[in-house]
C-alpha cells in the first residue's frame, strides 16, 4: 500500500479479492453500512504507510459480552458474541451475506443492487459488453460506455461537443483502486473535470477526495450509508434525460391546466343549475280569473332537473275545485295522503275527478309539488292514473287526477314499466266484483268460449278467485283449500268479502281484523297515495 492508497480490509480467495470492506474513514469501512451503527468508534486502524504493514483493532466497553472475529474455511468475516444464557457463541454478523458482496460480481462498469432482480445492471451511459452473456445471467463480462467522452472525441477527430458532466449516484460502495488527494469537495470535481483520464470521483467527510482513472469495479448500492458516486458522462447522455424532464414538466402543467379548465367549467354549470332552481321556484304562475288556463310558451313548467315542457296542461282555480268537492266536504274525502287529504269531486262537465290537497303541514314546498306533476303527467296512459291539472293559489297546491296508482307509486313515489299491470288488474277484479255482487258471473266469460253447461263450474272459480284477493290473510284460503275447492262440489264455499283496490290504513286485529270499519278504502275511481318527498 503505498502513500496515494487508501486503507481497505480484503478476504482474498487464492490470487483474486472475494470481498472488500470500502475504504477506510479513520473509524468505519465505508463499504460496511452496519458499521455505522454498530461499531462507530470501536475499530482503530494501526500501521506504518511506509512499510505497508497495517493492524486493526476493535475495542468494546462492555467486558461482560466477549466479541471476536473469524474467518470461516467459507471466505466469509463473522463476529461473534458470548452468550451467559446459552453459554454459547452466537453469530451478530457475518459478511459476505448476499450476491452483491461478492467482488466484482457486476462486472466493470456494472452496479449490483440486491434488492432488484437480475440483481445487477449497468451504470448510466453504458450498456452490456455482451448482450447474450447479460441475458443469461453471467455478468463478469461488464458494460462498456455507449457514447464517447469529449476528449476521446477529440482525439479520434470527431467534433467536441459540449463539456462532459456528472451523473450522481447515491449511496454506494465506491469502486476499488481509487486515488486519494486532499482536495476540497469543488476542487475534486474540478480536478477530476479537467483531466481526460479521470472517469469519477467521490467526495467523502473524513477520507478526502478520491478519483478513478480506470474501469470501475465492484460497486454496490445500499438502501443507505456508503458515499456519493459523481460518473463522468457525454453530454449527449445528461441531455436525453433532460429532454424527458422537460416533457414531463410540460405534460404535469399542461394536465394542471386541463384539470383547472374542467373544474371552472364544472362550477360554472354547477352555478348556472342553482340559478335555474332558483327560477324555476317561481315559475308556477296561475291566473285565477280564468276557469281553464294552460301552460303556454310564456307560462310553462320545466323541471329544474329534466327540464321538461309541459304544454295544455290546464291549472283550475281554487273556486272552481272547491264547487267540485263540495267546499271540501268530508262527505267527500277518499283518504288522507302522505301529504294531505283527497277529495271526490265532479266537475260541471259531468267529469269525476279527484283532488290531492296538499297539507301546509306537510313541508313540501313547490320544487317538490313540480316535480310530482311532472312525473305523473309524463306517463299518460289508458291503465295508468291521469293527470287533469293542478292548482297554485296562494298557499294552496292541488293535483286534480284519476284512474289507479300501483302500490310501487303509492307507497315510494316510483312508476315502473309494469305499473299499468297493477291497474289493468285492479280494473278486472272491479268487473269481476261487480258482476258477482249482480250475480251476473256469465258477463265476466267471454261468449265465445262460453257454455251453458259450464256455468257452475265458471261461477265457482270466480268464487275462489274473489277469495284469494282478500285483503287479511285470514280471509284467504291456503292452497291446499283451494284445489280442494276447485276438486269438490259439495264443499260450502264462505261469501267473499269486498277486495281492497289499495293499501288500508286500519290496524289489523287478530280476533276480528275483516269485520273492522274500513275508513280509508279507495273508491272504484282512484287509488290513494302515500308518497314521501322525493
Amino acid at each position: 500500500m503505498d502513500v496515494f492508497e487508501i486503507p481497505q480490509f480484503f478476504i482474498w480467495k487464492g490470487n483474486r479479492p472475494y470481498w472488500r470492506s470500502g475504504q477506510w474513514n479513520s473509524r468505519i469501512f465505508i463499504g460496511v453500512p452496519d458499521m455505522a451503527s454498530g461499531f462507530l468508534d470501536g475499530f482503530l486502524l494501526e500501521g506504518d504507510r511506509s512499510s505497508g504493514n497495517f493492524s486493526i483493532r476493535f475495542t468494546y466497553i462492555d467486558k461482560s459480552h466477549p466479541y471476536i472475529f473469524v474467518l470461516s474455511p467459507e471466505g466469509k468475516l463473522i463476529q461473534k458474541t458470548w452468550t451467559n444464557s446459552s453459554k454459547s457463541w452466537q453469530i451478530d454478523w457475518q459478511s459476505p451475506e448476499n450476491e452483491c458482496d461478492i467482488y466484482g460480481v457486476c462486472g466493470e462498469f456494472g452496479v449490483c443492487n440486491p434488492k432488484n432482480s437480475p440483481v445487477c445492471s449497468c451504470l448510466k451511459g453504458f450498456e452490456p459488453k455482451s448482450a447474450d452473456e447479460w441475458s443469461r445471467g453471467n455478468w463478469t463480462g461488464g458494460c462498456v460506455r455507449r457514447r464517447l467522452l469529449q476528449c476521446e472525441r477529440i482525439k479520434t477527430g470527431d467534433e467536441a461537443g459540449k463539456h462532459d458532466e456528472f451523473s450522481k449516484l447515491e449511496t454506494v460502495k465506491v469502486p476499488d483502486l481509487a486515488y486519494w488527494s486532499p482536495s476540497l469537495e469543488q476542487e475534486c470535481k474540478d480536478n477530476c473535470l479537467n483531466d481526460c483520464s479521470c472517469i469519477a470521483y467521490s467526495y467523502v467527510s473524513d477520507v478526502g477526495c478520491m478519483s478513478w482513472t480506470g474501469n470501475l469495479i465492484d460497486i454496490q448500492k445500499f438502501s443507505s450509508g456508503g458515499a456519493d458516486l459523481y460518473i463522468r458522462l457525454a453530454y449527449s447522455e445528461l441531455d436525453n434525460n433532460r429532454n424527458l424532464n422537460v416533457i414531463i414538466g410540460i405534460a404535469v402543467v399542461i394536465g394542471v391546466i386541463t384539470i383547472s379548465i374542467f373544474a371552472f367549467f364544472m362550477w360554472r354549470s354547477m352555478a348556472k343549475y342553482e340559478e335555474r332552481r332558483r327560477k324555476n321556484r317561481e315559475m308556477l304562475l296561475v291566473n285565477s280569473n280564468e276557469n281553464h288556463p294552460t301552460f303556454s310558451d310564456v307560462n310553462m313548467l320545466v323541471d329544474s332537473i329534466d327540464k321538461v315542457k309541459l304544454q295544455e296542461l290546464p291549472v283550475f282555480n281554487l273556486q272552481k275545485l272547491a264547487l267540485a268537492t263540495g267546499n271540501f266536504d268530508v262527505a267527500n274525502k277518499l283518504g288522507q295522503g302522505g301529504f294531505g287529504p283527497v277529495y271526490k269531486g265532479k266537475l260541471s262537465d259531468r267529469r269525476e275527478i279527484a283532488v290531492k290537497r296538499l297539507s301546509r303541514a306537510s313541508g313540501q314546498g313547490l320544487e317538490e309539488f313540480m316535480n310530482e306533476v311532472v312525473v305523473i303527467s309524463k306517463l299518460q296512459h289508458r291503465n295508468l292514473v291521469r293527470l287533469f291539472g293542478c292548482c297554485v293559489e296562494g298557499k294552496e297546491k292541488m293535483l286534480v287526477y284519476d284512474g289507479y296508482m300501483s302500490p310501487e307509486y303509492a307507497m315510494g313515489g316510483r312508476f315502473s314499466e309494469k305499473s299499468d299491470m297493477f291497474s289493468f288488474g285492479v280494473l278486472l277484479l272491479e268487473i269481476a266484483w261487480k258482476l258477482w255482487n249482480e250475480g251476473n258471473n256469465a258477463a265476466l266469460v267471454d261468449p265465445v268460449v262460453s257454455d251453458p253447461c259450464y256455468q257452475a263450474e265458471i261461477s265457482r272459480c270466480i268464487h275462489v278467485g274473489l277469495l284469494c284477493v282478500q285483503e287479511f290473510a285470514k280471509d284467504r284460503p291456503t292452497v291446499s283449500t283451494v284445489i280442494s275447492m276447485l276438486n269438490s262440489e259439495i264443499v260450502d264455499l264462505p261469501i267473499p268479502k269486498q277486495p281492497a283496490f289499495t293499501e288500508r290504513q286500519v290496524a289489523l286485529d287478530s280476533a276480528g281484523s275483516s269485520q273492522q270499519s274500513l275508513k280509508n278504502c279507495s273508491v272504484n275511481l282512484v287509488t290513494l297515495t302515500v308518497v314521501d318527498a322525493r
